[in-house]
């Protein structure tokens, strides 16, 4: 049976917090149980005790497991929200104080206008990126579903990204069937390719060559792949791309949360994204999606 994702957000805000209360509810009982067992003068047996005080403490260690994991990722995405937040931010401090302590020619302070204003857009994105992902996390973005021609909206893409390939004398081809349909937000598919062709350009060296195909598959899911012969992803990192501030190499640009929010819209839209690479030859991502049906 495979769960909506609807279901899901339901499961996060009502379930999670549900089963916890359970458990607790029971600790408490199983905990005052075997106090008023350890009270009684007489009459109990000793293996019983000894199992409940078991039991007891297996679910204590469980749930203080979950609460130490759970806190430890809230410490490490603020961790990494705090290094993200502070990059742009020292950048523009140094670029303004250097500029206060030298004297400059006009077209000097506006290379340093630019250089700040480059870096108030890279605070920006991450601002959008992490209001984006807050509410995704507490179910309150909602998909706006309409019938798409999957074919229109990659020409579209390609044709506004297109640009930047040829800066990097890129060979960029599109093959896209005209057939192929979904039901989905028009506006969070369009940013799946954006962020997939994004990378795929940035990603591939001067003279690549970068592909997107697109078709309905034998169980009627529509695939969109994009490929590139770029310098590929270790096999150690390729399960870990989809991951919240994941970057490959730490000399990277970016944020690190295009492919995690490309992953969230595509299973939003009860979808599949996986990733294939080799290193030294390129990488290959494929979107899957359920075709629309009406």
């Amino acid at each position: 049976m495979r769960v909506s994702h609807g279901q899901k957000v339901l499961i996060r805000r009502y379930g999670v917090p549900f089963a916890f209360g359970l458990a607790m509810f029971a600790v408490d009982h199983m905990v005052e149980v075997l106090v008023q067992r350890l009270h009684l003068a007489s009459g109990v047996g000793v293996a019983e005790d000894a199992l409940l005080a078991l039991v007891v403490a297996c679910v204590i260690y469980v749930l203080r497991q979950r609460f130490e994991m759970a806190s430890a990722q809230l410490r490490h995405f603020a961790s990494d929200v705090a290094h993200q937040l502070r990059t742009p931010l020292s950048i523009q401090q140094s670029v303004g104080e250097l500029a206060l302590q030298r004297s400059m020619s006009a077209a000097q302070y506006q290379d340093t206008l630019e250089s700040m204003l480059e870096e108030t857009n890279n605070l920006i994105r991450l601002v959008e990126a992490l209001l984006l992902i807050a509410k995704m996390d507490s179910g309150q973005l909602h998909l706006a579903r309409t019938r798409l021609q999957i074919s229109d909206l990659v020409l579209e893409v390609t044709g506004e990204l297109e640009v930047l390939a040829q800066e990097k004398s890129q060979t960029l081809t599109v093959d896209a069937s005209e057939d192929a349909f979904v039901d989905a937000d028009r506006g969070m598919l369009r940013q799946v390719l954006m962020n997939l062709l994004i990378n795929a350009i940035k990603y591939t060296p001067e003279g690549g060559a970068i592909s997107v195909l697109t078709h309905t598959s034998a169980n009627r899911d529509v695939e969109i792949t994009v490929s590139d012969n770029g310098p590929g992803i270790n096999p150690d990192d390729q399960d870990r791309v989809f991951e919240r501030f994941y970057r490959v190499c730490s000399d990277r640009e970016g944020i690190g949360l295009g492919l995690a929010l490309t992953k969230w819209i595509v299973e939003a839209h009860r979808g599949k994204i996986s990733c294939k690479s080799i290193v030294g030859q390129g990488s290959q991502f494929t979107v899957r999606i359920p075709t629309y049906t009406s």
